[in-house]
């Protein structure tokens, strides 16, 4: 229906309970008399927008969301960030394990590695920093772990698995726990595998990573 033959419906004195809740215009499932601003002289709704009395100067709303200038307020929508992965600035930190409990020092890591800390974070993107970790041998362990934890790893022959403990295994492969711990807490996938690669381990206090010059994280 036009325009014009919409207008020569709305009559400004009509009220709530008018003869023009029998018209054949659409309306929606919740009523009348739950639209806002219903009741007022001359106003009516069709499937487009409110419409008011000519004089009163309200329009039919043009485009989803954007409603005339004067009468309703422009809705406002939010934008989604992608940031592209060439934009990407990493950064170098350095956290040190000695006396730090593993487990938190595996979980602050991996929060760095995912970009956890950015504002600009999403589940899906490679947005996270570089991290190196020295003295991983020396972090410490709560309880009775250092007997108690055992680590699993099997040869895929018949009776070949094999059980090491926690303390065997700092003996034998000192950045192994660490590096257990952090792959564990990534994403089990071809990104986790990728932010894996970020992350430095190294048993002792050296690191060949002093050009980049990392940030000290402390917690």
């Amino acid at each position: 229906m036009p325009f014009q033959d919409i207008l020569a419906y709305v009559r400004t004195d009509v009220g709530p309970k008018s003869d023009l809740q029998n018209t054949s215009f659409p309306r929606r499932a919740h009523g009348w008399n739950a639209m806002p601003g219903f009741g007022e002289p001359g106003v009516l709704r069709d499937p487009f927008g409110w419409i008011g009395a000519p004089e009163k100067g309200a329009l039919p709303r043009i485009g989803r969301g954007i409603y005339p200038k004067g009468r309703y307020k422009k809705v406002e929508f939010m934008k989604t960030i992608f940031v592209k992965p060439q934009s990407v600035v990493k950064k170098w930190y350095l956290i040190d394990a000695e006396g730090k409990t593993l487990g938190r020092v595996a979980a602050e890591a991996a929060k760095i590695l995912r970009g956890k800390n950015k504002a600009e974070y999403v589940p899906h993107q490679d947005l996270g920093d570089y991290v190196i970790i020295i003295n991983a041998a020396k972090a410490s362990v709560t309880g009775n772990k250092m007997e108690d934890k055992i680590y699993y790893r099997h040869s895929m022959y018949p009776g070949g698995l094999k059980a090491e403990s926690l303390e065997k295994m700092l003996q034998r492969k000192p950045t192994y726990p660490m590096e257990h711990a952090i792959k564990g807490m990534l994403p089990h996938g071809k990104l986790g595998k990728r932010l894996f690669t970020n992350v430095k381990i190294y048993a002792g206090p050296e690191h060949p990573h002093q050009a980049q010059q990392p940030i000290a994280v402390e917690f």
